[in-house]
């Protein structure tokens, strides 16, 4: 079984050798040369040459990177075409900022061993998970105010859509890829909705989550109205009755909401 784990990475030069090390270790002992780190980098700071040194060392290490800004869901989007072209078995994503330990992405990946599970995805606020640190009032409601739009827009069951440590089983991602088209914060929607029409069973997982760990890129303010009409708009492009939405606003509605 062969894993790839994929690190999307935006000027991370504070903090991705300690994410590379901690993840190289702790999942390189558990799984040797199955695993491969792939982090695609659309960084313009020392980014790329940290990882090019960890690489140099470590073989199960990957550095994927771009001049264009990319957007975390585009970057995901990228490493998911590098996976599913080239023989990965279990393909998702974690976050730069080391938030989810490495014993807690193996605990996570554990549940990928049930053949009746496709997909595995981190969460904060079911039974069993923790967030260590402080959290801010604004991203607590902001989150949890998310997250009921989602159910009621896209009868979502799951308490947690947006942290950023999720894995899948190849099937059942490589068969929705062409249909991933979100690019910024709103990706996390995107993916899960087209799974959830697939027929993929995708399960929520707790987790212990170290809240800011080196510093969140989070911007509450102004990410969550973006995410909000996004939403909204994403709803409409792929709802049963958006036929009766003349197609010229379709077509309008779905370019801004790539462009979002």
């Amino acid at each position: 079984m062969k894993i790839c784990v994929i690190i999307p990475a935006y000027n991370e030069e504070a903090r991705i050798g300690k994410t590379l090390e901690e993840y190289s270790g702790s999942l390189l002992r558990r799984y040797g040369k199955r695993l491969e780190i792939l982090v695609v980098s659309e960084s313009r700071d020392g980014t790329n040459a940290i990882v090019r040194s960890y690489s140099r060392k470590n073989k199960c290490i990957r550095l994927m990177a771009f001049n264009e800004r990319l957007l975390k869901g585009g970057a995901v989007l990228k490493g998911f075409e590098y996976a599913c072209s080239n023989g990965f078995d279990i393909i998702g994503f974690a976050d730069a900022d080391l938030a989810v330990s490495g014993d807690g992405i193996g605990r996570l990946l554990r549940h990928l061993r049930s053949p009746n599970v496709d997909g595995v995805i981190a969460s904060r606020y079911v039974e069993g998970s923790r967030i260590l640190g402080r959290q801010s009032i604004m991203r607590y409601v902001g989150s949890r105010g998310y997250n009921i739009l989602l159910r009621i827009l896209f009868g979502f069951s799951y308490h947690d859509t947006q942290c950023g440590y999720k894995f899948f089983k190849k099937d059942a991602l490589c068969k929705v890829m062409k249909r991933l088209v979100l690019t910024d914060m709103s990706f996390d929607l995107n993916l899960l909705h087209e799974l959830g029409k697939s027929g993929a069973k995708i399960i929520e997982a707790p987790v212990v989550y170290r809240m800011g760990y080196e510093g969140s890129k989070v911007r509450v303010k102004r990410q969550l109205p973006q995410m909000l009409l996004v939403a909204f708009g994403y709803r409409i492009v792929r709802s049963p009755v958006r036929h009766l939405v003349p197609a010229e606003l379709q077509r309008s509605i779905y370019r801004g909401v790539k462009r979002l």
